[in-house]
């Protein structure tokens, strides 16, 4: 189940009902107690209810308390929903979506008393209202074979014994079910049922808190390991329901025992005892890691930054390890201010890394950040903007030009002075490239600056969908800094950019903007740097396509690559390894050291 849409009520700022869409990767943008946070925290509440719980303080002020109301909308559906071992069902079948065949499921806490106990859960579905068909989900399936038998009807293919068949039945037999959307509770009966199905096909949740405590068994360092446990957990389910069936049985059967022999002894008592477990086991609360260094003090009584680069590591492993597993189970990652404690180059990692993991299958990256850079190396789609009215109440904006206009206006862009020229360039890809030619270009004349080290050159990722509105809107106009832009061919036909080119070169400040001559920066890459990472030979034409002629032609001894994951590669491990001579070689009209030349002559 894929998670689309959060939705509050009541709960902390956000008094009236908010619908906030979320993406594969999604980031938060406001000032500081814009209501960033609660977003995520109400999601972890939603989900685990366990780094961050339910208190009084979570009603809004001037909200009613007693109905605190988180709710969320999934998609990707379960195929089937199991009411019990013999009764399988579906969502569809059981009039349990909505108008746009998504799940969407409310908890209702009730924050005006002291003690607050379990949620009311419902759903909120294109249900039909008839009288008579309209609470089926609630009856017991006694209930269920006398609502059917009031009918008259005669139907051999009804199963008495299964509820789900009893109610296609009733549905079926009315001509006009009256769909409307409406609240089905799932607190009783075979809603209950089917919410406790569902639960185990929820995406996994892991919140990583910006001012964590750095206690043993609660810190930023253990929830990471948390998560990995819960994961592995996920995909051993069959295996651990037989471990608890088969203890839950043999436990039983002495507990009966027992109580047959205290029936020999005394009658009365023994008809007062009843064989119950009181809860089911959470496997999750038995394996227990921490990290410990050399010199036995655990990790996470270290400094901010060492345990924030802990982090940082961990999402880098989980993109190896999701792209890795088939099938692996669906996660949602929520971090708060990942840049927290953490040197700009780290920073550039991290974002990398989430957006990597954002990209693998069953994965969501949730972040929330006030820092430009981060910000800038997001997807214009994936970035909300959180303000709040004149009332102080928040509003998560999303999906227009002035939106982009008010979050550059609010973060600013570049916060150091220092910066003389943007060098703004398509993907992270691109930036690592640009990296290790600027230093080697650097090593070999001076005069180019080396744009990694230089604080003079910012580097700003525009890629993708952001490109467009970037160039259009002119964010970055207030600073008055010229920009110096790079874009791919990819068609010598018909430039994808060749407009955006245009737009930026005639604005009259400094700014400046080129396509390459070649069809991207993939075809930059000496022969040598590709047959040493990949095995593979080549000599491609300048619009060849790079890295698919790679994929088509890997090694047979060799996992299957994707596109994607070849451009990383390239980026990540051929950059670094280039040569000035490879350059030259690739170079030899010298269109990369031109841009060079042209960006230094702004410092």
């Amino acid at each position: 189940m894929k998670l689309i849409q959060v939705i509050l009520k009541n709960f902390r700022g956000y008094q009236n009902e908010t619908r906030i869409d979320l993406d594969d990767l999604t980031a938060f943008i406001g000032k500081n107690d814009a209501g960033k946070s609660t977003i995520l925290e109400a999601l972890e509440i939603f989900f685990n209810n366990s780094t961050i719980k339910i208190d009084r303080d979570d009603a809004s002020q001037s909200g009613d308390p007693r109905s605190v109301t988180i709710g969320c909308v999934f998609e990707d559906l379960p195929t089937q929903v199991v009411v019990d071992t013999s009764n399988p069902t579906t969502l569809h079948d059981e009039y349990l979506v909505n108008e746009h065949d998504q799940f969407e499921v409310y908890k209702v806490f009730n924050c005006a008393v002291q003690r607050i106990g379990k949620p009311k859960i419902s759903a909120v579905a294109n249900h039909p209202t008839a009288e008579g068909l309209d609470d089926l989900l609630s009856l017991s399936i006694s209930e269920l074979r006398s609502r059917w038998d009031s009918t008259g009807i005669q139907d051999e293919d009804v199963q008495r014994n299964r509820s789900a068949s009893i109610r296609q039945a009733l549905w079926r037999s009315s001509q006009d079910l009256q769909l409307s959307r409406m609240e089905i509770s799932l607190d009783e009966a075979d809603g209950r049922r089917i919410w406790d199905s569902l639960s185990k096909s929820l995406p996994i949740f892991g919140l990583f808190s910006a001012d964590r405590q750095s206690r043993d068994g609660d810190s930023e360092v253990q929830d990471p390991m948390k998560i990995a446990v819960r994961s592995a957990l996920s995909d051993l389910e069959d295996e651990l329901e037989h471990i608890a069936d088969t203890v839950h049985n043999r436990v039983l059967d002495v507990a009966n025992r027992t109580v047959q022999k205290i029936h020999d002894m005394d009658p009365t008592l023994a008809d007062n005892l009843s064989p119950r477990f009181r809860e089911s086991p959470r496997w999750d609360t038995i394996f227990k890691l921490s990290l410990t260094g050399e010199d036995e003090i655990p990790i996470n009584k270290r400094g901010s930054g060492v345990r924030r680069l802990i982090l940082i590591n961990f999402f880098r492993a989980e993109v190896e390890r999701k792209k890795a597993e088939a099938g692996s189970p669906s996660t949602v990652y929520a971090i708060e201010e990942p840049e927290t404690s953490q040197h700009p180059n780290n920073q550039r990692m991290l974002i990398q890394a989430l957006r990597e993991l954002s990209e693998t299958q069953h994965s969501q990256v949730l972040l929330s950040t006030h820092v430009p850079g981060l910000a800038a190396s997001i997807p214009v789609t994936s970035l909300r903007y959180i303000e709040q009215d004149r009332s102080g109440h928040p509003t998560v904006l999303s999906g227009n030009d002035d939106v982009y206009r008010q979050i550059a206006e609010t973060l600013g862009v570049i916060p150091d002075h220092r910066v003389k020229v943007l060098l703004c360039v398509e993907g992270i890809n691109d930036v690592d490239f640009f990296y290790a030619v600027g230093k080697l270009l650097n090593q070999s004349d001076s005069a180019i600056p080396d744009i990694k080290s230089d604080p003079r050159v910012a580097i700003i990722e525009l890629g993708g969908s952001s490109l467009k509105h970037w160039v259009d809107n002119h964010y970055l106009r207030e600073i008055g800094i010229p920009e110096y832009h790079i874009y791919d061919c990819d068609d010598p036909n018909s430039p994808q950019y060749l407009d955006d080119c245009n737009t930026v070169n005639a604005r009259n400040d400094g700014s400046k903007a080129h396509l390459t001559q070649r069809r991207e920066i993939e075809n930059y890459y000496h022969p040598d740097l590709i047959y040493n990472e990949f095995g593979v030979s080549l000599n491609p034409a300048p619009f060849d396509d790079v890295p698919a002629l790679i994929r088509d032609n890997l090694p047979a001894n060799q996992n299957r690559l994707n596109t994607s994951t070849i451009k990383e590669r390239l980026a990540k491990y051929c950059a670094p390894r280039m040569t000035l001579s490879q350059l030259q070689a690739v170079d030899n009209q010298n269109e990369i050291r031109n841009w060079f030349t042209e960006i230094a002559t702004y410092l």
